[in-house]
């Protein structure tokens, strides 16, 4: 794990603040947050990588660039990063997934920080 980086819990919730299961049970916790000269980047895994065929990330209205990271043949995890600006307690996801043949569109997920988000470890509590 990146040296300059802490661990983050998280919630994946539907619109109405249930939690979405399948992001949830889908993703890797915790998320890690990695501290950079600009803006904090979260690094998240995601299981079964190969059934997500859309997966892009908004904070407000603004969709932000995503990195894949490594990918893991044996497990099918993948990890992304995106960067988020300080002080971002949620990001929402506008995803996908592809498998028996079925596509499952998800318009909705809250991705909820268990507290904001800065590029700085001072900043974490832990």
């Amino acid at each position: 794990s990146a040296p300059n980086s802490r661990p983050i819990d998280f919630e994946m919730k539907k619109e109405n603040g249930e939690q979405q299961f399948y992001h949830y049970a889908s993703s890797v916790k915790p998320a890690r947050v990695i501290f950079t000269d600009s803006k904090p980047e979260i690094e998240l895994g995601l299981q079964s990588g190969q059934f997500w065929r859309k997966f892009e990330v908004y904070e407000g209205d603004k969709k932000l660039p995503i990195k894949l990271v490594s990918y893991d043949t044996v497990k099918d995890y993948a990890y992304i990063r995106f960067s988020v600006s300080n002080g971002t307690k949620a990001v929402k996801i506008v995803s996908s997934t592809h498998f028996n043949n079925k596509e499952e569109k998800y318009d909705y997920t809250l991705m909820e920080f268990a507290q904001p988000i800065y590029n700085s470890a001072d900043k974490f509590k832990t």
